[in-house]
């Protein structure tokens, strides 16, 4: 891959592609995005890199040539970013509007709150975290399950 680059390639990596990079020296020195839950990863094991769980796509470094960005979704962020790059920002924006592809200026972050939450001491409250995670990832069946969840959280649903 070095070599490649060395010789112009543009190389880009969405999501934990970004730990190939980084794993290769490529990030060294330099901004990565990936998935936002790959921070301790990348403090851990790549300290040289300076990782930003917070954007969505960086360009990394080496005159434009390393792109990482951030979760499995943001390949559409980095199209359109290859796009303006090589089309022009209007092009960019008339995929975007056509695709509905939209705008996610404020980073990935806000999509951390959906990891799994710490399980409390409370067995009621415990038992309600694990509700809401299913309903999140599943979600109800109906309003009025929802409620009877809350009226009872022993309830199974």
């Amino acid at each position: 891959m070095r070599r490649h680059i060395d010789h112009g390639a543009l190389v880009c990596a969405t999501c934990s592609g970004s730990v190939l990079l980084a794993e290769a020296g490529l990030l060294d020195g330099a901004e990565a995005a990936s998935h936002w839950s790959m921070a301790d990863l990348f403090r851990d094991r790549y300290p040289g890199v300076r990782f930003r769980p917070e954007r969505i796509l960086c360009d990394s470094g080496r005159a434009g040539q390393l792109i990482t960005t951030g979760g499995a979704s943001s390949w559409q962020d980095l199209a359109l970013y290859l796009i303006g790059r090589f089309c022009g920002a209007e092009e960019a924006a008339r995929v975007a509007r056509l695709f509905l592809l939209g705008d996610r200026g404020y980073g990935q972050l806000p999509f951390a709150s959906m990891a799994r939450p710490r399980q409390h001491s409370d067995a009621v409250i415990s038992k309600i975290q694990a509700w809401l995670v299913a309903v999140r990832l599943h979600g109800a069946s109906a309003p009025a399950q929802r409620c009877r969840h809350f009226e009872d959280p022993g309830v199974a649903g």
